[in-house]
């Protein structure tokens, strides 16, 4: 998916006869219409099937579909945007733990006791990588554990230098999250 995304993009950038191009690449979007993997773990935590993760310091980016949209409108209409890459992000470092922490408590679930260690989360992932050879749709691999506990942290600052700034930020969207989440249930 990468590679065909990034040939893409090159495809548009230098060879497509577009009077404008710009493209823009958000980070981990939220939001409360947005599904996908956010969505994926507040319904896990509100089943009590996610286990609790650790801190790791690992930090990393996001934006809300509101900022993104606006970002779009707004490079649409920046001549200085044409032919350029952007990345959208609302410019807060987050971790998965602070994440998890902040959806488990809008659901009313409190804060934890315990925490898995990261080592146990690592081994739990080589597991499941053994199980996937069998089972293809075990949701817990080595892959999944790197995405949950490694940084994913981008700079939205070449997009911040034509004047675009977001407005909210994953915390003040978690509690239309979890409405949003509740209505769908």
């Amino acid at each position: 998916y990468g590679i065909w995304k990034k040939a893409v993009e090159q495809f548009l950038l230098t060879t497509s006869t577009l009077p404008f191009v710009s493209i823009l690449r958000p980070c981990l979007i939220y939001g409360p219409s947005v599904r996908g993997n956010l969505y994926s773990l507040l319904r896990a935590i509100d089943n009590g099937v996610f286990p609790p993760l650790p801190e790791t310091g690992a930090i990393r980016s996001m934006v809300s579909v509101q900022d993104v949209v606006r970002a779009m409108v707004f490079m649409a209409r920046q001549k200085e945007a044409n032919r350029q890459v952007f990345i959208a992000s609302d410019g807060v470092p987050y971790t998965a733990h602070g994440i998890y922490l902040a959806l488990r408590l809008a659901l009313g679930k409190g804060t934890p006791r315990w925490y898995v260690p990261r080592f146990l989360l690592q081994v739990l992932g080589q597991c499941g990588d053994l199980v996937a050879l069998v089972w293809h749709k075990c949701p817990l691999n080595s892959s999944a554990v790197d995405r949950l506990t490694g940084p994913a942290q981008y700079s939205a600052n070449k997009l911040r230098a034509l004047g675009w700034v977001p407005i909210t930020t994953f915390h003040e969207q978690v509690p239309a999250m979890v409405e949003a989440y509740r209505q769908t249930r």
